[in-house]
């Protein structure tokens, strides 16, 4: 995996499961982009923007957070916390700088159990402890082997991706991206926020160009 400064993308991730999900996924994959991850340790959007903001745009391609959507529709004010998280990603791909928003509805919980064909929404713990033998969300959580625990074949998380639908996203991050010179063009962030009754995430904005 490459570590030169020029290749990196920035993802600001909520807490651990995001941050040991994308460390694994580094590992098994042959990729000119290198993902460095920063841990905002909860807090919500706030943080995450607080984050965002302590990171420069200078020394990476991009930019991404990766954020959970029950947070807006759960936590009083929180939805103002997203417009501002989003009017400042907006505003800094207008000065050229790609900063891109992953929204996992209602968490990125739910993108990692889709992984398992047999996850029909039905109650997370109870299908963590049968299925994988975890004894309290923390310990699933906190497993640094998350990535390998859910990509048996190593190529689930490709095919649980793309079955999300682009048209059911909340928030969608549209850009062409020139992955021989590392540079993004034509991006903006469309936000559909009757979206919000689809369990979906828009991952595969990440994915895709790694």
């Amino acid at each position: 995996m490459p570590n030169n400064i020029r290749n990196n993308i920035t993802v600001i991730c909520e807490g651990e499961t995001e941050i040991n999900y994308l460390n694994g996924l580094k590992k098994h994959i042959d990729s000119k982009i290198n993902i460095v991850t920063a841990n905002a340790k909860g807090g919500g959007y706030y943080n995450i923007l607080k984050k965002l903001k302590q990171t420069p745009a200078m020394g990476t391609v991009a930019r991404f957070v990766m954020i959970d959507y029950d947070l807006f529709i759960k936590i009083q004010n929180e939805d103002k916390n997203f417009y501002q998280l989003l009017d400042y990603c907006k505003n800094e791909i207008k000065k050229g700088n790609p900063t891109f928003i992953i929204v996992s509805n209602p968490d990125f919980d739910f993108f990692i159990l889709k992984h398992n064909k047999d996850y029909k929404n039905q109650d997370k713990m109870s299908f963590l402890e049968s299925k994988y033998n975890y004894k309290t969300l923390a310990e699933f959580k906190s497993d640094k082997n998350i990535f390998e625990r859910f990509n048996t074949n190593l190529n689930e998380y490709k095919t649980t991706s793309n079955n999300f639908k682009e048209e059911e996203f909340i928030v969608n991050n549209k850009y062409v991206f020139d992955n021989k010179k590392f540079i993004f063009k034509n991006m903006c962030i469309v936000f559909n926020p009757n979206n919000d009754c689809f369990k979906v995430t828009n991952i595969k904005n990440l994915l895709n160009i790694i």
